[in-house]
């Protein structure tokens, strides 16, 4: 059972919009911050002892964060962040420059502490503890101790309402409908193989964004994705772009800018063929589209040698040849190392849930039939 603390720690936090980004970043245990707005550099080395013994009382079930430390850090979450919301890519995300007020203000502390901590549940600020040397060292313990079962022995169960696109540890008692649906498309793409390069680059994102999460730079990264993602009242609603195909066959997201499809011009071919065929294409009737992929591979490509063009596209038909499952897994890797794979999904070739070989995309499905 949680206990509230005393009246004596009791603060104002004003509502607070910090629990749509506790999911993404995978938290569901217990903070205690410390903060300073007057940088004290004696007051920051007096709270590691505190700390020490802090851990030694609780282990490792309370994270203990210190806002200066990370506010001197440099933090580059352009790339991983963009990676999980595209429509943020190419945007400039700097830390703001005073970025621990930046966090009390997005925590909706409306106190006059200069320094402290602060305790947090799941994201919710719930309590203040005043520092300002050691004279305050007793009230933390004391505040600690109220909460010392709450702390050590609460379940940290909860339903967790999106796939968790970085390490997925924990598992959602209720599915909601767009992550069933999302699961579906994922479970379809199972037969085409990630290429190694992108398993790579997938990895140094999810490495990235834990580095973010255990460092605790992801506090002093809040107030930047609240500015750029003002008015979304949950991440789990992925933004899901139209896909626009030009004369020049470039492929682009007008909603993500600076993303562009790059695929060789085979590889693009087949892309655009599926595209062309929003109701989808069974791969036991691709012979009957051949002329029109060789029109759209020629027009790519710029080929001159034709016969080879046409042994090309003869091979890529030929349903016993298998040809085309490796530039499908092709689409799929270019896609997953663009986007996060609960947005990748809607853009790659799938197949059909009653027939694998009956092949779609579900952006085009869904929008262009």
């Amino acid at each position: 059972m949680f206990l509230l603390p005393k009246k004596e720690f009791e603060v104002s936090f004003e509502g607070t919009p910090l629990e749509k980004y506790m999911d993404f970043f995978d938290l569901s245990g217990k903070l205690l911050v410390y903060f300073d707005l007057d940088n004290n550099p004696l007051l920051l080395k007096e709270t590691a002892k505190v700390e020490r013994e802090i851990r030694f009382w609780h282990n490792n079930d309370l994270k203990l964060i210190r806002l200066a430390d990370i506010a001197s850090q440099a933090i580059d979450i352009g790339k991983t962040i963009s990676y999980y919301f595209p429509h943020l890519y190419g945007m400039t995300i700097e830390q703001p420059p005073e970025p621990t007020q930046a966090f009390l203000d997005l925590c909706g502390y409306t106190g006059d502490l200069r320094s402290g901590y602060i305790y947090m549940k799941y994201y919710t600020p719930i309590s203040v503890i005043p520092y300002t040397g050691e004279q305050n060292k007793d009230d933390i313990y004391r505040f600690l101790s109220m909460h010392k079962d709450t702390l050590l022995f609460e379940s940290e169960k909860r339903i967790v309402p999106w796939p968790n696109d970085i390490a997925p540890s924990r598992y959602s008692e209720v599915i909601p409908k767009e992550q069933e649906d999302m699961l579906q498309l994922s479970k379809s793409l199972n037969d085409l193989p990630l290429e190694e390069k992108t398993k790579t680059y997938i990895e140094q994102i999810a490495c990235n964004l834990e580095q973010i999460k255990e460092t605790g730079q992801f506090l002093l990264a809040l107030p930047i994705l609240n500015k750029l993602l003002k008015g979304k009242t949950s991440l789990v609603q992925k933004e899901l772009s139209p896909i626009v195909l030009d004369t020049d066959y470039n492929i682009t997201f007008p909603k993500y800018p600076h993303v562009t499809l790059a695929l060789s011009a085979l590889t693009k071919a087949i892309y655009v063929l599926f595209y062309r065929h929003p109701d989808g294409i069974h791969l036991g009737e691709l012979s009957q589209y051949k002329q029109e992929l060789k029109r759209i591979y020629l027009d790519i490509s710029l080929q001159n040698n034709y016969e080879r063009l046409t042994q090309t596209i003869d091979s890529i038909v030929a349903l016993e040849s298998k040809a085309i499952y490796p530039h499908l897994s092709r689409i799929k890797s270019a896609l997953y190392e663009l986007f996060c794979e609960s947005i990748a999904v809607h853009y790659c070739i799938v197949s059909s849930g009653k027939d694998k070989d009956l092949k779609y995309i579900p952006w085009c499905k869904e929008n262009l039939l």
